[in-house]
């Protein structure tokens, strides 16, 4: 089973029916209320989210670039939401298009303007 991690929490929505989907491939029990089950104790606030520096994201696609490359052949396709992550970085290793990004959910298109 591949689960793509930004497409699962797009919405709760999305984020229920894929960890549905990866607890009955490993033979599991559905989860009905899956925020009551997963949920960690505390308050934890978006805004303190720590992101990668531009040169952290630049360094890490040059040293996983082979293995992506060879991820995306095994299966058959690419993963639009990380060549986007890259986009917004200015690292992606191909120019950003609109037509590269079909399909993504709106909220994890990158925040520029595409060629």
């Amino acid at each position: 089973h591949i689960a793509i991690s930004e497409r699962i929490f797009s919405s709760r929505c999305e984020r229920d029916a894929a960890y549905n989907a990866i607890l009955a491939f490993i033979g599991a029990p559905r989860v009905g209320k899956f925020h009551e089950v997963f949920t960690r104790p505390g308050k934890y606030d978006q805004a303190e989210r720590v992101s990668l520096t531009d040169e952290a994201a630049q360094l890490l696609r040059g040293v996983y670039t082979n293995d992506t490359q060879r991820l995306f052949a095994r299966l058959g396709y690419t993963v639009p939401e990380w060549e986007a992550w890259y986009c917004e970085r200015g690292v992606a290793a191909t120019p950003c298009t609109s037509s590269s990004l079909v399909g993504i959910p709106p909220q994890i298109l990158p925040k520029f303007p595409l060629l």
